[in-house]
């Protein structure tokens, strides 16, 4: 237990200890300082005895998480101990998802530009179905693998006959220069 533990400990207090200790955990009411009457969390029927019995307890990993553990006196729940609240602070981290191609976009400006283009993309891609429109006669195929099938020549036929667009970044030299010439400026 923490140096902030209130109350005796008995041999279930100390078991407590020892999963706590072999598990790696914290026991989260015993590390924050309070008045005793926020960490009482079990008063006798005479109100004379006050113990401490119910804890939270966090991975060690996560201690900078928690934030604070006290008792809640005032919550109705109809019996003898006290209500055992912690306070979190929760860092969520957006998830991204990875495509196939993650920074490239097929180049669709060169089908409005070029004629040429434009009918070669066409005739691929009626070529392709084609082939996929004779293969179809099986009819054992689920309409997830056909999705898969069109998904797949339209794709490689993309990939072939558009090609992808230059992702546009910007030069660091311009950047640095913009700052030498501040300096120099200035001094």
């Amino acid at each position: 237990m923490g140096r902030h533990g209130l109350g005796e400990r008995n041999e279930y207090g100390q078991l407590l200890v020892d999963l706590c200790a072999r598990y790696d955990l914290i026991i989260g009411g015993t590390i924050f300082p309070h008045k005793n009457c926020h960490k009482v969390t079990w008063v006798s029927p005479d109100h004379k005895t006050e113990n401490q019995i119910d804890h939270i307890a966090i991975g060690r990993q996560w201690r900078r998480l928690l934030l604070d553990v006290r008792n809640k006196r005032g919550a109705d729940i109809g019996s003898d101990l006290h209500l055992v609240v912690a306070k979190f602070k929760l860092k969520i981290q957006a998830y991204k998802r990875r495509t196939q191609h993650p920074w490239k976009r097929y180049d669709i400006s060169r089908l409005e530009e070029d004629k040429k283009i434009q009918e070669l993309f066409k005739l691929e891609l009626t070529n392709r179905f084609q082939i996929l429109t004779d293969m179809e006669r099986v009819e054992s195929e689920t309409i997830e693998k056909k999705w898969r099938k069109i998904r797949t020549i339209f794709t490689e036929t993309s990939e072939k006959v558009l090609g992808f667009k230059e992702k546009n970044k910007k030069r660091l030299d311009d950047t640095t220069d913009l700052g030498k010439d501040q300096r120099t400026k200035k001094g």
